[in-house]
């Protein structure tokens, strides 16, 4: 959390295209894939039969997805790229919770399409 608050401290001198191109290249093919990481769990969960766990994972999962939605500047979300990030996310959760396991895709993100 430190280079994330590091870096929102100065948001507002280098603006949001900078702010969304850090987010790009640095940010979100790791929290992708720590959330495909977290939402593996769930599934998992499931698979054994244990509901109760698997809730508790959705319900982590979601709060730590508003948590991090919530921290990027207005002006940050109206940039296509954030908005496919946070869909993709969403997707991603939504398969989860259907039992299928989650896939990332960083294409779009400055990386080589990449699904797990």
């Amino acid at each position: 959390m430190d280079p994330w608050n590091w870096v929102m401290r100065w948001a507002d001198l280098i603006g949001p295209a900078v702010l969304v191109n850090l987010l790009e290249h640095h940010f979100w093919s790791r929290w992708l894939s720590v959330l495909s990481s977290w939402l593996n769990q769930g599934v998992e969960a499931r698979q054994r039969g244990d509901h109760t766990a698997a809730g508790q994972v959705y319900q982590e999962v979601g709060r730590w997805y508003a948590g991090w939605k919530g921290q990027l500047p207005p002006e940050c979300m109206e940039y296509a790229s954030v908005k496919d990030a946070l869909t993709k996310a969403l997707a991603m959760m939504e398969r989860s919770m259907r039992g299928l396991p989650p896939q990332v895709s960083y294409y779009g993100f400055g990386f080589f399409e990449m699904s797990f």
